[in-house]
């Protein structure tokens, strides 16, 4: 699939683009109507693109093409995973988006605990091998009932009460 056929397909609300895709912005921004955006390493797709997609409620796999600039007009999106060392999307993205409910950070290294302030309706997080985020970052999330912690040090069970 190109963007030449992917345009044209304005009804989709759901679109999960490859790392080998040949889908870029050029497309992605006629697709007004996605819900659901993954994009699994794909570098085509940038903010010029993103930006246009602001029905999004969840963008999967973010990858480095898009940074805090495209984000922040996703004020509809309530789950957020990001690539493994993503350092793009950074807390100024999560002041924005107080939508967000559901985030999975895992290796990611551009949010800190300070990125959480606002995120008082998040409900699931996962922070698997995450070395930034201490336990500092828990006392905000009042609402959560998911976590992960797999391979993360820095919250140990002395400072989870």
């Amino acid at each position: 699939m190109t963007d030449c056929g992917v345009q044209y397909l304005t009804s989709l609300t759901a679109l999960n683009v490859g790392s080998h895709s040949n889908i870029s912005d050029q497309s992605i921004m006629h697709l007004t109507n996605l819900r659901t955006l993954t994009l699994h390493y794909n570098y085509l797709i940038t903010n010029d693109g993103i930006r246009h997609l602001t029905n999004l409620t969840a963008l999967h796999y973010l990858s480095y093409g898009v940074t805090d600039d495209g984000v922040i007009a996703l004020k509809k999106l309530s789950t957020l995973s990001l690539a493994a060392f993503n350092t793009s999307i950074t807390d100024v993205s999560l002041k924005e988006l107080t939508s967000i409910t559901i985030l999975n950070l895992g290796k990611a290294r551009g949010i800190t605990d300070n990125g959480f302030k606002n995120l008082t309706s998040m409900t699931a997080l996962d922070i698997s091998e995450n070395t930034v985020i201490t336990h500092e970052a828990l006392k905000y999330l009042t609402k959560i009932n998911m976590l992960e912690l797999c391979g993360n040090t820095k919250i140990t069970n002395s400072r989870i009460d």
